[in-house]
């Protein structure tokens, strides 16, 4: 029987038995090459978008007149070419640049621990849409629960919960939101681009567009992606979105329906119309302007108190002084009123006073031969007004006996044109009868 005496002695390679440890360590440290953007292509299912806005247009400028001062990273591909890891903006700005070349260090990576860079890298941007936290943090946390010896048995554990280090925990660590925050972020991947669109916006915060807050957002990712879809088209037609309350309660009626079944839109119109907490009017005021009267540290509740049991006192404090002030008021009217009185009984009494004086006459007589003068211009007036009324009252006279001859002519024709009918329907039956008599007369006739 043969027997294989090969041996393997693991000999070096022939450029390892002519090189230097120095060169061999040289050879395998990172270097930064130049590549040309086109042989570059974006990483599979990249979270983050690239933005065509004011800071992009300013990146370009400065890298058209410096060039891409930190080098890219990107790892080689099978086919040939390279795959961008970290460096997607720099990228852009150097062809809007229109850059022949960029710096780029090129290492050797797994998918997972390509993703797992990619990821960290961009949560260091300034600005990170809710959208992006989300994708990024969901390729994140599945990379690490595929790494070996990772924990993958408690990774579904409920908000807030904490029962051991889990790969979302472990996630945590090495990033700047909490465990509960990350969590929340990758709920946001069940929402529908509509609805996350919205989310995003509270970011962004364009003016013609809706938003919703990530707490509420939450709470809408466990509805069907059927009642989603409802949701948004009623958002759109009322121009609002819902409370953290109100999608609380959508989400526990849509939870309550099974199989098939799913929440109808009048139910969600109906939760839509609900009163939100913030729609009620408030007073804000700003700390730095009443934060003088207090002493540091005070809670801000006790601030609140303060200021409404003072505001309240004010009220009171105003109130007395404006019933105060309206008797006042009263008061003056009525000397207003005895002084007008008075005045207006001075021509009187001098009228009086003359009259005694001209004819010897008692006061009391002249006074009223005197009032009897004043009075004379005041029943002329009275007169002519009660003439003015007697005219009035003749000319609605005239007019109702107008419409009275209307009714009586209108009475009239109608009762000529019922006149007019009896008389046809008169002839008609006349001549219906001689017909008849006619007809029987001939009749008897042939028989």
């Amino acid at each position: 029987m043969a027997r294989n005496n090969a041996l393997n002695f693991n000999l070096p390679s022939v450029d390892d038995l002519f090189s230097t440890e120095e060169s061999r360590a040289e050879a395998r440290l990172e270097k930064v090459v130049n590549l040309n953007p086109s042989e570059i292509s974006d990483f599979p299912d990249h979270p983050f978008k690239v933005r065509m806005d004011a800071a992009m247009q300013e990146m370009a400028e400065s890298v058209k007149q410096y060039g891409v001062l930190v080098p890219a990273l990107v790892r080689p591909k099978q086919g040939g070419g390279y795959e961008m890891v970290a460096g997607h903006r720099r990228k852009m700005a150097a062809e809007l640049a229109q850059l022949p070349e960029i710096p780029c260090i090129v290492r050797n990576l797994t998918d997972d621990e390509a993703t797992i860079i990619m990821v960290d890298s961009n949560l260091q941007r300034e600005q990170i849409l809710p959208s992006e936290k989300a994708f990024a943090y969901k390729m994140k946390l599945d990379a690490i629960r595929r790494q070996p010896g990772t924990r993958t048995d408690l990774t579904s554990v409920p908000l807030g919960q904490r029962l051991g280090q889990t790969s979302r925990e472990a996630l945590a660590d090495k990033s700047p939101d909490s465990n509960t925050q990350i969590q929340r972020y990758i709920r946001l991947t069940h929402l529908i681009p509509d609805i996350l669109e919205l989310v995003d916006n509270s970011v962004l915060r364009e003016p013609e567009v809706l938003q919703i807050a990530m707490r509420p957002a939450v709470e809408l990712s466990y509805l069907r992606k059927e009642e989603q879809a409802d949701l948004f088209a009623i958002m759109d037609e009322m121009d609002c979105t819902p409370s953290h309350a109100q999608a609380i309660k959508m989400r526990q009626m849509s939870e309550a329906k099974t199989g098939d079944e799913r929440l109808a839109k009048d139910a969600l119109v109906a939760i839509m119309k609900e009163e939100k907490p913030n729609q009620k009017e408030q007073i804000k005021i700003p700390k730095e302007r009443i934060s003088k009267y207090f002493a540091p540290g005070t809670p801000a509740q006790k601030i609140e108190d303060s200021v409404s049991h003072e505001a309240v006192h004010q009220f009171d404090k105003q109130g007395r002084k404006g019933v105060q002030t309206t008797k006042e008021n009263i008061s003056k009217v009525k000397e207003n009123i005895q002084k007008r009185k008075a005045a207006a009984e001075q021509p009187k009494k001098q009228a009086e006073k003359r009259a005694a004086q001209q004819t010897g006459q008692p006061a009391r007589w002249s006074g009223r031969q005197a009032a009897d003068t004043v009075s004379e211009p005041a029943k002329a007036v009275r007169q002519e007004h009660s003439a003015i009324k007697t005219l009035d009252r003749g000319q609605k006279g005239i007019k109702t006996v107008d419409r009275s001859r209307k009714a009586i002519k209108q009475t009239s024709s109608a009762a000529r044109g019922t006149v007019k009918t009896t008389s046809k329907s008169i002839k008609t039956a006349e001549t219906t009868a001689k017909a008849s008599i006619k007809t029987s007369q001939q009749a008897a006739k042939a028989a």
